[in-house]
């Protein structure tokens, strides 16, 4: 009796548990299309939505001649970012955009070196110098100076031979590489000093005609992992003393916002952006958020739009490592080389000298577009 009774009790729970299991299922089924429906319902309501939205580059004139620290790696982005977002109105009538707000999820460090390469010519001797615009050591890493030139107008550059460019700057290597020395985050450092040659620059240039100096930076290891690519400039002959001089070579309409993230706040938080726009009839509104951040960090965040009553459009969680150099890098590090030949300095430790430092440090707040 007592098993049969066990066993009848044990037949009821299973019963109850099959009819309380659905319903449980539908009830987190529910709650998903609960969540589903905070970031698709203005959608629907509002015929409103988000077309597209994307994470890219700095997008500004003032960006043109200073460095790319990325070199197209999209892991990370130099001094910010830009989020572009895509709002399309499909119906016959204006809506108007009443709230939006950047939302910060949450942020995470991130460390990197950098070796940023300038270079000084004097007495037909090239010096090359790098620049540790990241936060930590940089270690094993390596030059490669490499020559180009453009043959009868044509807008790709051909790379001259190793061989023919080591004859007008001696490197004392068959690839024209150099080590670089180990080097501090900060350091400012002269690691090479090369002779040049005025006669085997003209006979290269009889051939080549211009010749455009770069130098690649890299890890020494089996990968030769890229870390950087600059221009040096047109190689040129003044008076018998070779010089490497630098050249400086419509944006869709949009509406456009900035953001400082800032990194001592508790994440999440919200940032709220100045809205005054409607988006027409049959139209899309191209919005442009300009993403700075304090240091370099690796924020994720996303955008909240609101339009009428409580409806709001949420764009997809974007991840983005954002690098923030030391040293302002203006054009091609034309300011650090200014500042290293009027102070006489081969080796510079960050901090050593504060106040005069301030003349080449960055700073965030001066690089804001409007």
């Amino acid at each position: 009796m007592k098993k049969e009774k066990e066993n009848k009790s044990r037949c009821k729970k299973v019963i109850i548990g099959l009819l309380i299991a659905p319903a449980i299922m539908r009830i987190a089924e529910l709650n998903v299309e609960r969540l589903y429906m905070k970031i698709t319902s203005s959608i629907r309501l509002n015929s409103l939505k988000i077309s597209e939205s994307f994470v890219s580059v700095l997008s500004r004139s003032e960006e043109l001649g200073t460095l790319d620290y990325n070199n197209g790696n999209k892991d990370y982005m130099s001094k910010g970012c830009m989020l572009n977002t895509y709002i399309e109105n499909v119906t016959d009538k204006n809506i108007a955009i009443s709230k939006y707000k950047l939302v910060v999820d949450s942020i995470k460090p991130f460390e990197m070196p950098t070796a940023d390469i300038f270079s000084i010519c004097k007495d037909n001797q090239l010096s090359l110098y790098v620049v540790n615009n990241g936060n930590i050591k940089l270690e094993n890493a390596k030059v490669q100076l490499i020559g180009n030139y453009r043959d009868n107008g044509q807008t790709e550059s051909i790379q001259i031979g190793n061989s023919m460019l080591s004859s007008v700057i001696d490197t004392r290597d068959d690839n024209n590489e150099i080590k670089i020395p180990e080097i501090e985050a900060g350091q400012i450092l002269k690691f090479a000093t090369l002779e040049m040659s005025v006669d085997n620059f003209e006979r290269n240039k009889k051939v080549f005609g211009s010749i455009w100096i770069e130098v690649k930076s890299f890890i020494d290891d089996k990968e030769g992992t890229e870390i950087g690519r600059y221009p040096l400039g047109n190689l040129v002959n003044h008076d018998g003393n070779l010089d490497i001089v630098l050249g400086i070579g419509g944006e869709a309409k949009a509406i456009k916002r900035q953001v400082m993230i800032k990194l001592n706040k508790k994440t999440p938080y919200d940032i709220s952006l100045r809205t005054e726009f409607k988006i027409g009839a049959s139209d899309t509104e191209y919005l442009q958020t300009y993403i700075f951040t304090e240091e370099t960090c690796e924020p994720t965040f996303h955008l909240e739009i609101k339009t009428a009553g409580k409806n709001y459009l949420v764009t997809k969680p974007v991840t983005q490592k954002i690098f923030i150099p030391l040293y302002d890098d203006d054009i091609y590090l034309s300011g650090i080389k200014r500042w290293v030949e009027e102070n006489g300095i081969e080796n510079y430790q960050y901090n050593d000298n504060p106040s005069l430092q301030k003349e080449i440090e960055y700073n965030i707040e001066e690089d804001y577009l409007f």
